[in-house]
């Protein structure tokens, strides 16, 4: 197994991404969504996705924590708990489904996408936060981790089919 440095990607041999089931007495840690949203300065919204992750049930990524729970274990309060579930859905982290329980309880379960895991799945807002850490030098697009492909010893722009030049060193290290 290889751990990608600069994105937190877990790959198995041959490159190909590691498949880590969630649950059980390991729950899989999304560094790419912490990172995103620690460049995005959103560390409540960091915190709640935190907590998220914390509750979910063995080979699930859904969990239901109630807003007690995430407000105890995040340290927020009700409002900041609010705003940064909305961020974590604007961002494509997770996806909320409500529902009223009886006459007056609402409940909420939350859904945590494969976007918090690969940055190949994060929508143009989350991306937006990467840094541009290398350059097509067929298009001249400057390109996040996720616009390009590694094969090999060989990149390649996703978007045109290019090669990639780097003045930022071995992309092996990232």
């Amino acid at each position: 197994m290889r751990i990608d440095k600069f994105t937190g990607e877990m790959f198995e041999d041959g490159d190909e991404k590691l498949e880590i089931g969630h649950g059980g007495l390991y729950a899989a840690f999304p560094i790419p969504a912490y990172q995103i949203l620690v460049r995005a300065n959103m560390h409540a919204a960091k915190d709640v996705l935190l907590c998220l992750i914390s509750h979910l049930g063995e080979g699930s990524n859904a969990t239901w924590p109630s807003y007690t729970t995430i407000a105890r274990e995040a340290k927020k309060g009700r409002k900041t708990i609010s705003k940064a579930l909305d961020d974590l859905n604007e961002y494509g982290f997770i996806k909320t489904f409500r529902w009223k329980e009886g006459m007056k309880k609402k409940r909420s379960k939350y859904y945590i996408q494969k976007a918090a895991y690969d940055h190949s799945y994060m929508n143009e807002k989350a991306l937006s936060h990467l840094p541009k850490i290398v350059s097509c030098l067929y298009c001249g697009k400057e390109l996040t981790k996720a616009e390009f492909a590694i094969e090999g010893d060989k990149f390649a722009h996703w978007g045109c089919a290019g090669a990639i030049g780097t003045r930022y060193g071995n992309l092996r290290d990232k």
